[in-house]
């Protein structure tokens, strides 16, 4: 991939994360679920049914990433496999012994690892993009003050109950990733307060991982010229019109290519 993957959850610490903050050069930021619209990502990734998600979510130009098989399910009357840049992942459930191979699989037809959550199925996805460093936004994997960064909430106590199961489950997850993922070279970093990733995993807020990301990807400024003006140069030079002007090696001529 190249770049720092800023993943971005929906917990309640994402609403002190501003959007335009993480969109900086070097850095490609994922949301999952209901982290849009306060969020606005570049890859947005939901496993729920759409109905789940903001009615706009499907008029976006980023690209969208769902369950295979919600092709088929319409939203607001409108058939959802037929919306702009949405896509649709295979996914199944994967044997325990398995789950080493979200690293080493990269099979043209992936079917990626589901195990009911959505953060599973973005991890392994990010790992067969080929993602080194991800930072975690938003992963409170806590429910027990607020459920959600905005006023959404479930009100029904097996609702609120299979929710923070489900962040147990994630917890473990991440761990495996975390620690597994050091043989691959794949780094993760919480970028939230207060979460229980901080117990096993190196916090950094995320405006410090930010600028991070920019020293990483600072080149020299090199000034921008005309098309007709490189040409010039060129024939200044006596270089090939088809070789680079800001390449160190030798250019031969036309006239030292015959001579060869």
């Amino acid at each position: 991939m190249g770049l720092d993957v800023y993943l971005c959850a929906s917990g309640p610490s994402l609403a002190n994360v501003k959007d335009s903050d993480l969109h900086i050069s070097g850095a490609c930021v994922v949301g999952v679920n209901n982290a849009y619209p306060h969020i606005r990502p570049d890859i947005w990734v939901g496993v729920d049914d759409p109905s789940c998600y903001h009615h706009q979510i499907f008029s976006e130009p980023f690209m969208k990433l769902m369950r295979g098989g919600y092709q088929n399910r319409t939203y607001w009357g409108k058939n959802v496999g037929h919306q702009f840049n949405t896509f649709y992942m295979d996914c199944k459930y994967w044997p325990k012994d398995k789950t080493e191979e979200i690293f080493t699989n990269k099979n043209e037809r992936i079917i990626f690892r589901w195990n009911k959550n959505v953060i599973g199925i973005t991890l392994h996805m990010l790992l067969y993009m080929g993602a080194k460093r991800i930072y975690l936004l938003g992963s409170d994997l806590d429910n027990s003050k607020k459920q959600y960064y905005n006023d959404m909430a479930h009100k029904e106590p097996d609702k609120i109950d299979y929710n923070q199961r489900c962040y147990n489950e994630i917890l473990e997850f991440y761990k495996y990733v975390y620690e597994t993922g050091k043989k691959y070279g794949v780094e993760l970093i919480s970028c939230t307060p207060n979460s229980r990733l901080n117990d096993f995993m190196h916090f950094i807020p995320y405006k410090l991982a930010l600028e991070e990301t920019k020293k990483r990807r600072q080149y020299e400024q090199q000034e921008l010229v005309w098309g007709p003006e490189v040409e010039a140069k060129m024939r200044e030079k006596n270089m090939n019109p088809q070789s680079s002007l800001f390449t160190k090696e030798p250019v031969l001529s036309e006239l030292q290519h015959r001579q060869i």
